[in-house]
Protein backbone atom coordinates (compact mmCIF):
# COMPACT_ATOMS: atom_id res chain seq x y z
CA UNK A 1 0.00 0.00 0.00
CA UNK A 2 1.22 3.36 -0.74
CA UNK A 3 3.06 5.33 1.75
CA UNK A 4 1.01 8.19 1.59
CA UNK A 5 -2.42 6.30 2.18
CA UNK A 6 -0.77 4.44 5.22
CA UNK A 7 0.05 8.07 7.10
CA UNK A 8 -3.30 9.82 5.64
CA UNK A 9 -1.18 12.97 4.01
CA UNK A 10 -0.38 14.27 0.83
CA UNK A 11 2.10 13.83 -1.66
CA UNK A 12 3.08 17.54 -0.71
CA UNK A 13 3.18 17.06 2.53
CA UNK A 14 7.03 18.22 4.44
CA UNK A 15 8.98 15.82 6.16
CA UNK A 16 8.09 17.34 9.11
CA UNK A 17 4.48 16.36 8.64
CA UNK A 18 5.49 13.45 7.18
CA UNK A 19 7.05 12.77 10.70
CA UNK A 20 4.00 13.98 12.70
CA UNK A 21 1.92 11.81 10.95
CA UNK A 22 3.85 8.72 11.49
CA UNK A 23 4.22 9.58 15.10
CA UNK A 24 0.61 10.02 15.68
CA UNK A 25 -0.80 7.10 14.41
CA UNK A 26 1.81 5.15 16.67
CA UNK A 27 0.40 6.83 19.37
CA UNK A 28 -3.23 6.62 18.43
CA UNK A 29 -2.74 2.78 17.67
CA UNK A 30 -0.79 2.52 21.13
CA UNK A 31 -4.05 3.66 22.90
CA UNK A 32 -6.58 1.68 20.33
CA UNK A 33 -8.42 4.54 18.70
CA UNK A 34 -10.69 3.11 16.08
CA UNK A 35 -10.24 6.16 13.72
CA UNK A 36 -6.37 4.96 13.57
CA UNK A 37 -6.72 1.47 13.14
CA UNK A 38 -7.98 1.36 9.44
CA UNK A 39 -7.19 2.67 6.01
CA UNK A 40 -8.84 2.70 2.87
CA UNK A 41 -12.60 2.46 2.05
CA UNK A 42 -14.64 -0.01 0.86
CA UNK A 43 -12.81 -3.97 0.03
CA UNK A 44 -9.98 -2.19 0.15
CA UNK A 45 -9.90 -1.73 3.80
CA UNK A 46 -6.80 -2.99 5.59
CA UNK A 47 -5.70 -2.39 9.15
CA UNK A 48 -3.33 -0.64 10.03
CA UNK A 49 -0.34 -2.11 11.71
CA UNK A 50 2.37 -0.12 13.53
CA UNK A 51 5.30 -2.05 11.47
CA UNK A 52 2.60 -0.58 8.19
CA UNK A 53 3.20 2.99 9.96
CA UNK A 54 6.93 2.86 10.24
CA UNK A 55 7.67 1.42 7.10
CA UNK A 56 5.92 3.97 5.14
CA UNK A 57 7.33 6.53 7.62
CA UNK A 58 10.76 4.82 6.44
CA UNK A 59 10.15 4.73 2.90
CA UNK A 60 9.04 8.53 3.09
CA UNK A 61 12.39 9.62 4.53
CA UNK A 62 14.30 7.77 1.77
CA UNK A 63 14.30 10.27 -1.77
CA UNK A 64 14.09 7.95 -4.43
CA UNK A 65 11.40 5.89 -2.83
CA UNK A 66 9.26 9.01 -1.75
CA UNK A 67 9.55 9.96 -6.01
CA UNK A 68 8.30 6.47 -6.74
CA UNK A 69 5.51 6.79 -3.92
CA UNK A 70 4.50 9.61 -5.57
CA UNK A 71 4.50 9.03 -8.93
CA UNK A 72 2.16 5.63 -8.04
CA UNK A 73 0.00 8.19 -5.69
CA UNK A 74 -0.30 11.15 -8.17
CA UNK A 75 -1.36 8.26 -11.63
CA UNK A 76 -4.61 7.75 -12.87
CA UNK A 77 -6.05 4.91 -14.53
CA UNK A 78 -5.09 4.54 -18.12
CA UNK A 79 -7.98 3.60 -19.97
CA UNK A 80 -7.63 1.95 -23.50
CA UNK A 81 -9.92 2.04 -26.64
CA UNK A 82 -11.46 -1.39 -27.99
CA UNK A 83 -9.24 -2.56 -30.08
CA UNK A 84 -11.68 -2.76 -33.34
CA UNK A 85 -11.36 0.37 -35.51
CA UNK A 86 -8.92 2.09 -33.97
CA UNK A 87 -5.96 3.87 -35.10
CA UNK A 88 -2.47 3.04 -34.30
CA UNK A 89 -2.17 6.32 -32.35
CA UNK A 90 -5.24 4.86 -30.06
CA UNK A 91 -3.03 2.10 -29.98
CA UNK A 92 -0.05 3.10 -28.01
CA UNK A 93 -2.27 3.80 -25.06
CA UNK A 94 -0.08 6.80 -24.31
CA UNK A 95 -1.93 7.65 -21.12
CA UNK A 96 -5.38 9.66 -22.77
CA UNK A 97 -7.99 8.47 -22.46
CA UNK A 98 -11.04 8.31 -25.54
CA UNK A 99 -13.73 11.33 -25.20
CA UNK A 100 -17.13 10.26 -24.70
Amino acid sequence: MNPFRVLGITVDASRMEVERAGQKLLAQLEIGAMSAKYVGEGEQRVQRTPEMVRAAVTALRDPDARIEAELVALATECVLPPVAGVSIWDELGLGFTRPK
